[in-house]
């Protein structure tokens, strides 16, 4: 019985065009690295590929910009070289800057209500609306 309408085929299908995908992805970016001089080519190159990769126009700047930090600060010479270079950036990039809580609580102080010091200042409700007055149009209403 297929689970939500996916058999083996199906799933075989999907893994095959994921992996496609993957390296279609890397492989392109491989390809424009692999033997190539590092020079602004070579950047512009690798920009375009991660662009078409649907990184992101704002993303390849930053990935390309911190790859021209390492091969200039490491010396870095060849394309292989840049190439594992640019593969431990995106691991970086990646990688979360502080360690996820997983015990259920907001994740920043004060998602869920304000800190306590805000709560006391607070305003407090307006107080309901008057009774309508005996006599009026609505007074009938009333009990």
């Amino acid at each position: 019985m297929a689970f939500f309408g996916f058999g083996k085929k199906e799933k075989d299908k999907m893994k095959t065009g994921l992996e496609k995908t993957r390296t279609g992805f890397w492989g392109s970016i491989m390809n424009t690295l692999t033997g190539s001089v590092i020079d602004d080519e070579m950047y512009d190159d690798l920009e375009e590929q991660l662009i078409l990769a649907d990184v992101g126009g704002e993303v390849a700047v930053h990935l390309v910009d911190k790859l021209r930090d390492r091969v200039r600060d490491k010396g870095l010479k060849t394309g292989e070289q840049a190439a594992d270079a640019l593969r431990d950036i995106i691991a970086e990039e990646m990688t979360p800057e502080a360690e996820m809580a997983l015990d259920g609580k907001p994740a920043a102080p004060g998602c869920a209500l304000p800190p306590p010091e805000r709560q006391s200042r607070r305003q407090p409700l307006p107080p309901p609306a008057p009774a309508v007055p005996p006599g009026s149009r609505w007074g009938h209403i009333q009990k």
